[in-house]
């Protein structure tokens, strides 16, 4: 997310600005995948800086997000 957002300029926890108000309630649930081969390979070889933008946009994450996002058919999205 923050590659596609940007660098913080604030950092607050995120739970103390969703009890202000500032923020909707949200839930956080890390959810693991397998990458490929080519995938790992390729994350272990990088430079450390390339290896978070590798692991955030890693192609195997793709049908495990449909799967999320069909579990819930009709509630709001983050752009509604």
């Amino acid at each position: 997310m923050f590659s596609l957002i940007g660098p913080k300029r604030y950092d607050a926890p995120w739970k103390d600005i969703e009890s202000q108000g500032w923020i909707a309630p949200a839930e956080c649930t890390e959810v693991r995948v397998t990458l490929t081969d080519a995938e790992r390979m390729a994350y272990a070889t990088a430079e450390a800086e390339e290896r978070y933008r590798m692991a955030a946009t890693a192609r195997t994450k793709l049908p495990v997000v449909k799967a999320l996002v069909d579990r819930h058919p009709g509630e709001q999205s983050a752009n509604t």
